[in-house]
Parts: C-alpha cells; sequence; structure tokens
C-alpha cells in the first residue's frame, strides 16, 4: 500500500513538473515568437506598401515626362505645319500633365516640390506659346519662347531622371531590408523552436531518468511482456529477487518463469488472445500463482496483469506481490477456526446445557448468591457460544463456503414467528415488539433460516437498545421494483453521530450509556454480508435521544408474477 501511494505521489510529481514546463515555458516561447511574427509582419506589411507606392510614384513620374515630351512634339509640329489642331492637343496634355503634378506633390511634396514649381514654369511658358500662335507666329518673341520651352522640358526630364533613379535605389534598399527582415524572422523562429525542443528533450528525459527511479524503487516485482509472451522490461526488484538480469532473459518467453496456465477461468491452457480468456477482455486480472527462481525455488505470489494498448501494440504488465505471509497467517487463522469450533464451541455446548439442568432442575438446591453465579455463568456460556458462531459464520461467508438455500418465502410469517420467539428475551428489558403494518401476501426470496437469524439480532438490538416500557415496531413495505423493505425501530439513544460509519464493520460496538447488555460486535457486519449474499441490503436512519430505525430490503414476486409462473409451469 505505501509504494502504491508512493509510485502516485511521484508519478504525479512528473505530470506535475511536465505542466509546468507547458504552462511557463512553451506559453512563453509562443508568446515571443508570435510578438516577433506579428511585428515582423507588420514591417513587411509596410514595406510591401511602400514600395508599391514607390513604383507607383515611378510610373507617374515616367508619364510626365513622355508627356511633357508629346506636348513639345506638338508644339514643334503646329510651328512647322501651321495647324492648330497639334496646340490643341498639346493644350490637353499640359493641363493633363499638371493634373498629375499637383495630385504627385500632395502625396510625396518633399520629392515634388522642385520638379513642381519647375512644371508651373513650363505650363506657364506652353500656355503663352499656344495663346500667342496667331499673333506672335514667326516672330522673334516666338521662337524665343519656343526654345525656352525646349529649355524647361528638358530639364524637367533631367529632374524626372534624377527622382526615378533616387526612388529606384530606396526601392532596392527596402528590398534589402526585407530580405533581412526575413532572415532574421527565420533565425529567431530556428532559435525558438530550438530551445523548446531543448527544454522539451531535457524534461522528457529527466522525466524519464524519474521514471525509471520510481519502477527500480518499487518493493515489489514489475515485469513486462507482447502478445508473442517475450519479456521486454524487468525493475530491480525483480532482478533482486529471481537472481535475473534484463540482458538474461529479455527476449525469453514469461511462461519460462511461471505457470500461466491457470490464471484465467475460463481457458484450459491460457493464451490472453483468444477471446473467451478473462486477461485479453478486461484490462486488469487477479490471480495467486506459484513463481519460480532462478535457482528452481518458489513462492506463492498475487500476479495481476494489466492490459496496455502502446504505439499501437497490447502490452502485459504483470507485478508480484509476495503472499508468503499471508499464507502464514491464513493458515493460523485456519488453525484458530478451527480450534474455535472444535476446541471451544464444543466444551460451551455442554457447559451450556449442564448450567441449564441446574437452574431448571436444581435450583432450589442453591441459595440466593450461590443461584446468581449460576446464572451469570450460564449468560457468559451463551453469550460465548453467539460469539464463536458469529466469527464461524463470519469467516465461512470470507471463503465463500456458507451455503444459502434460497427460496420462495412469506415474509409476514418469517417477521411473526421471529417475534414470537424472541418476546421473551424483550420482556427482560420491558420492551415489546409490535407488528404495525403487515403484508400476508408478500413472497420474497431468501435463506429461511438466515432470514431468521438476521431478523433475530436486529430484534435483539433494538430491545438492547431501546428505554424501558417502549416498543419495537416492525413494517412491511411492498415496493414497486420488485423489492420488499421491512423495517425494526426502536424508541431509544439512537446512535452517535462519529460511529454511524463504522456501525457495519467488524467488532463495532456503541458507547451509548444506554446499552444493557455486551454483544460481540459482529451480528450487524455479519446481517449485512449475509443479505448481499441474498442480493439484498441494509441501511439505517438514527436520531440521538429520539431512535434508531434500520431497512432491510429484499427481492420478491409480487402475486400476479407468481401467478403468472405457476400458470407457465403447468403448461
Amino acid at each position: 500500500m505505501e509504494d502504491n501511494t508512493l509510485n502516485k505521489n511521484l508519478s504525479s510529481h512528473i505530470f506535475k513538473q511536465r505542466g509546468n514546463i507547458k504552462k511557463f515555458i512553451f506559453p512563453g516561447l509562443l508568446i515571443i515568437l508570435f510578438i516577433l511574427m506579428a511585428s515582423s509582419f507588420f514591417i513587411l506589411l509596410q514595406n510591401y506598401f511602400d514600395i508599391i507606392d514607390k513604383n507607383n510614384y515611378t510610373r507617374s513620374l515616367d508619364l510626365v515626362n513622355r508627356n511633357i515630351a508629346e506636348i513639345k512634339r506638338y508644339v514643334d509640329m503646329s510651328t512647322i505645319s501651321g495647324d492648330e489642331v497639334y496646340l490643341v492637343k498639346a493644350r490637353r496634355k499640359v493641363n493633363r500633365t499638371r493634373f498629375l503634378i499637383d495630385k504627385l506633390a500632395q502625396n510625396n511634396p518633399e520629392l515634388t516640390n522642385n520638379l513642381s514649381d519647375m512644371y508651373m514654369q513650363f505650363y506657364e511658358n506652353s500656355n503663352k506659346i499656344i495663346t500667342g500662335y496667331n499673333t506672335n507666329k514667326g516672330t522673334l518673341a516666338y521662337q524665343y519662347s519656343f526654345k525656352e520651352l525646349q529649355v524647361m522640358g528638358d530639364i524637367i526630364t533631367e529632374e524626372i531622371v534624377f527622382l526615378t533613379g533616387k526612388i529606384s535605389q530606396q526601392i532596392n534598399d527596402k528590398i534589402k531590408n526585407y530580405l533581412i527582415l526575413i532572415s532574421s524572422f527565420c533565425v529567431y523562429f530556428i532559435i525558438i523552436i530550438s530551445t523548446g525542443m531543448f527544454f522539451l528533450i531535457k524534461e522528457e528525459k529527466n522525466n524519464k531518468n524519474l521514471l525509471n527511479t520510481i519502477i527500480n524503487s518499487l518493493s515489489y516485482c514489475l515485469l513486462i511482456f507482447d502478445e508473442d509472451f517475450s519479456i521486454e522490461y524487468l525493475n530491480n526488484t525483480f532482478r533482486t529477487v529471481f537472481d535475473y538480469d534484463l540482458e538474461e532473459i529479455q527476449g525469453k518467453k514469461v511462461y519460462s518463469l511461471m505457470d500461466l496456465s491457470n490464471i484465467c477461468k475460463n481457458c484450459e491452457q491460457c493464451s490472453f488472445l483468444s477471446e473467451k480468456c478473462e486477461v485479453h477482455r478486461s484490462i486488469e486480472t487477479r490471480s495467486e500463482l506459484d513463481v519460480v527462481k532462478k535457482d528452481g525455488s518458489s513462492f506463492p505470489a498475487e500476479v495481476i496483469i494489466k492490459k496496455i494498448r502502446f504505439e499501437g501494440k497490447t502490452k502485459y504488465i504483470i507485478t508480484f506481490f509476495d503472499i508468503t505471509k499471508r499464507k502464514e497467517e491464513d493458515a493460523i487463522k485456519n488453525n484458530f477456526i478451527s480450534m474455535v469450533n472444535h476446541e471451544l464451541r464444543t466444551p460451551l455446548t455442554s457447559i451450556k446445557g449442564a448450567l441449564h439442568l441446574l437452574l431448571n432442575q436444581y435450583s432450589e438446591a442453591f441459595n440466593s448468591q450461590a443461584h446468581n453465579l449460576v446464572n451469570i455463568a450460564h449468560e457468559n456460556s451463551e453469550r460465548l457460544i453467539d460469539l464463536t458462531s458469529d466469527i464461524l459464520d463470519i469467516e465461512k461467508i470470507a471463503a465463500g463456503k456458507m451455503e444459502f438455500d434460497i427460496q420462495e418465502l412469506n415474509l409476514n410469517e418469517i417477521i411473526n414467528y421471529t417475534i414470537f420467539s424472541t418476546q421473551n428475551y424483550a420482556e427482560q428489558f420491558n420492551i415489546k415488539y409490535v407488528l404495525r403494518k403487515n403484508a400476508p401476501t408478500v413472497t420474497i426470496f431468501a435463506d429461511k433460516n438466515r432470514l431468521i437469524q438476521i431478523v433475530t439480532n436486529l430484534l435483539s438490538n433494538a430491545a438492547k437498545f431501546s428505554y424501558p416500557n417502549t416498543d419495537v415496531e416492525l413494517n412491511i413495505f411492498q415496493r414497486d421494483d420488485g423489492k420488499v423493505t421491512f423495517t425494526v425501530k426502536d424508541h431509544g439513544p439512537g446512535v452517535p453521530e462519529e460511529f454511524k460509519s463504522k456501525i457495519f464493520q467488524k467488532f463495532s460496538q456503541s458507547k451509548t450509556s444506554n446499552r444493557k447488555k455486551k454483544g460481540s460486535g459482529l451480528g450487524l457486519n455479519l446481517c449485512k454480508a449475509m443479505l448481499e449474499k441474498m442480493d439484498g441490503h441494509i441501511n439505517f436512519e438514527s436520531e440521538e435521544n429520539v431512535g434508531t430505525t434500520f431497512f432491510v430490503t429484499l427481492p420478491c414476486i409480487k402475486p400476479a408474477e407468481k401467478n403468472e409462473k405457476e400458470v407457465e409451469s403447468r403448461k
């Protein structure tokens, strides 16, 4: 028991430590990883949109450059051909380009202010040429304005080329930063994962070492084998007790160490694999076997076989508990029971008979003092016989040797018979047994003699613990679930609160001051055990200084069901 408690405590310590790893380290790593991922994603997203904006700005500059070239071409063609259509096209281009320059200046004022100023001069000069075309055409001033427009267009083109190169450089820098950021993110990710794996592997290794230490420190033998009966693992206690090393027997068959053929009651030669095998169908199987050591000696052991599934395979864990001392204690107990039966019970029966004869036939020959002594001896002999009978009955039940003759009985007749046969006992305490509610037609399934023994015990207890000049009340209730309950209620001090949990234990006795006669402390335990063997149960309710009521429930057959069975049997 201590080893099992130690095993559970240390196992809980392992899982608690593992829980701490999951509770603190892994969430911390995940939080750090999430922060890095979120910040990296934000920066990457920001760089992405910045690169898109600068590419759009570059395309807009390229469009401005092409528009200016077309404006110069339209003005030049109108001068050569004298056609005003080219001037209309040039005016449209000038206005569209101005709108485009203004938009760039709003979005990127630092880069576009100088370009915007240059274009305003270009815009004014181009409008002057277009507006004064008809009046100034061919004049020296017109030619000068035309050449000035050409020069300003070249200057704007140079400015656009400069800005395009500058922005391209910024885009390249952003892309480099973008790649560096991605590389840093990957490095951080690898570091965090590596750190987490390191802690996990280290913790798993520590847990494995701790678990091996726990298993090897157990005081009982432990062995693991697979579906082929091949031994896979054994602990240090097994090595010590059996004088085997793991290398010496690993891979060998487990039945080379013990005979497993009798471990399952359903298998003639237990294989653990057949569907009818108890070990195969259940998770845990207990049995007692003789196991053989390396030197050929053997000892009795309680063997517990547990079936588990590990990595898709079935494994069996066997634990051995040396029960040599238990067997010795059982032998001593059996000798004691035999002694009680033969050396005590038989002489006590003779003593009781002799004392009873003296009291009934020769009581007049005794003076009052001698008569009292003989009466006390007679009562004590009865008490000792009851005690030995209870001990023998309890041991029979524990060993499964008590026989029960289950038959159909009329509960009302059993109750009335027991009341009649025990009324004299109650009268010595000025107590009267009263059947308040009966059920003449109720038929139950029970052993007649055992049921009389149970009712007698309950009635005698009620008489002993009742206040004088009160009634012990009995009631019979037929239930709707195919069972019947009868109650025994006394009017006494009740069961103390601290004793209620112990009332059905062996040798338990209440320390109430109202107790009129001592008992063995085995009666209620024996009643409970016998009722359970008859598919019944017992319970109680108690209130201090008011009384106690015991409830006994047994299976019954309703009259209608009984008639149906009789009709079927006749058919």
